[in-house]
């Protein structure tokens, strides 16, 4: 036989992280020998109920399991077992409650493909939680839907659109506490200098999303801005080229997105051109948290750093070779900054192009230096007194070492081919008398 018995006790209002006592009466049977029960305790949502330590004869319990059939209770808080006298007192204290997200992404994959013809087409990967009946969002400005734009879980749905360029997913038939896969896609125009993810204006729970930006083979990556981080590593292609490694295929990311979960395979996604990839936790809605990209045509990029050596070569041209030297210094002490402060802009810059131009620069300079040197030679003299110097060893007039004697009057006048130097000997002895007769003599 069971006997119910209820009655209700008043309790002043609490104050929001206030605490009160509550003893708990007790019932004591008479006339028996042993007295056996349980006790379960439920509470508001509000409250947090706990035993205080005056409390004898009690033994906790769990209230899920221990609890007898005829007395369990739906959300008990506390369960103990009593065994002949006991005593308890409970604490109750008031929280308040806070509002917790009701949609929670999971995983995310989002796929741009940027064409030649400057225009992106994306698909946008999500697992998500939801207790909601429709999901808000926002694409980009001037983003243009296919024919079958959203998918839940392979099953297409149908958009709806609201204020303020808002778009509600209808979240018919999905269990709250299960996950989903919602497979949005779209296209814009535009290149890829800002590459933006759909914003949850609801402001859901947010884990890492990964973003798969496929550029043209031509293209050269300079620089990347936003709050992303790189998913990739650099491998030399060939002797001056570099190309992206991800750690990750965008296919295996799209499997982990949609892992755990069966739902009927949608249309593929078709991709084109050399993947970038990278992540972040929680991203920022846009233009914050857009991935935006810098970058040029290879051959773009290969014309400019050859006019810019060529600039730098005819710039220092007639310089001497100190400073040639010192702008060699500064240009390497430059790149080596670029490669610290830019290191994709740097490593893109060791190039077959800017060796080329290099080479072409040290060319230049050795050429003029080499021109420069002939000028001051005389060439033309050595060549002219080699081909008109007689081969039976008579000096020349013109030879350097010729020096002619001559008589004039009572002087000896000496002088050489240089007339230049006009540098001549006159001797002003007097040529004694007697040797001169004999010389007459002899004659």
């Amino acid at each position: 036989q069971v006997i119910s018995l209820r009655w209700q006790r008043p309790i002043d209002e609490l104050q929001v992280g206030a605490s009160i006592d509550v003893a708990i009466p007790r019932l004591i049977p008479q006339g028996t020998d042993r007295a056996w029960g349980q006790i379960v305790v439920t509470k508001n949502e509000t409250l947090d109920v706990k035993p205080t330590g005056a409390r004898e004869g009690l033994r906790p319990i769990d209230p899920t399991r221990d609890v007898m059939p005829d007395s369990r209770v739906p959300n008990a808080a506390v369960a103990l077992e009593f065994h002949d006298a006991w005593q308890l007192t409970l604490q109750a204290t008031r929280y308040e409650l806070e509002d917790v997200k009701r949609t929670s992404i999971e995983r995310a994959l989002v796929r741009s493909v940027v064409t030649r013809s400057e225009q992106q087409s994306i698909q946008a990967l999500y697992r998500l939680r939801s207790a909601r009946q429709r999901l808000a969002l926002r694409l980009p400005e001037g983003a243009q839907f296919a024919s079958q734009p959203a998918r839940l879980n392979g099953r297409s749905v149908t958009l709806e659109r609201g204020e303020k360029q808002l778009l509600y997913v209808p979240l018919v038939g999905v269990d709250p506490e299960h996950s989903f896969v919602l497979d949005l896609r779209y296209t814009l125009v535009g290149d890829q200098q800002s590459i933006q993810v759909p914003e949850f204006p609801e402001d859901p729970a947010v884990q890492k999303v990964y973003v798969a930006v496929f550029l043209p083979k031509e293209f050269t990556l300079l620089n990347v801005a936003g709050p992303w981080t790189q998913e990739f590593d650099w491998r030399q292609s060939n002797l001056f080229r570099w190309l992206p490694a991800p750690n990750q295929s965008d296919k295996q990311l799209a499997e982990w997105v949609s892992q755990g979960i069966s739902h009927p395979p949608g249309p593929a996604f078709q991709t084109d051109g050399q993947m970038y990839l990278y992540s972040a936790l929680r991203p920022e809605g846009p233009p914050d948290g857009a991935l935006r990209i810098s970058g040029l045509h290879e051959r773009s990029l290969a014309l400019a750093v050859v006019a810019v050596c060529f600039a730098i070569g005819l710039m220092f041209l007639r310089s001497s070779w100190s400073t040639k030297f010192a702008v060699a210094t500064g240009l390497l002490i430059a790149t080596v900054a670029c490669g610290v402060f830019a290191p994709t802009l740097g490593r893109q810059l060791l190039n077959l192009p800017t060796i080329a131009g290099l080479i072409m620069v040290g060319l230049a300079w050795c050429g003029w230096s080499a021109n420069h040197i002939a000028k001051k030679v005389p060439w033309n003299r050595w060549s002219s007194a080699s081909s008109t110097s007689p081969t039976d060893g008579t000096p020349h007039p013109d030879d350097p070492e010729f020096v002619e004697v001559r008589r004039s009057g009572g002087t000896i006048v000496t002088s050489g081919p240089d007339e230049d130097a006009a540098d001549e000997e006159t001797s002003s002895e007097p040529v004694d008398e007697q040797d001169s007769e004999q010389e007459d003599r002899d004659a």
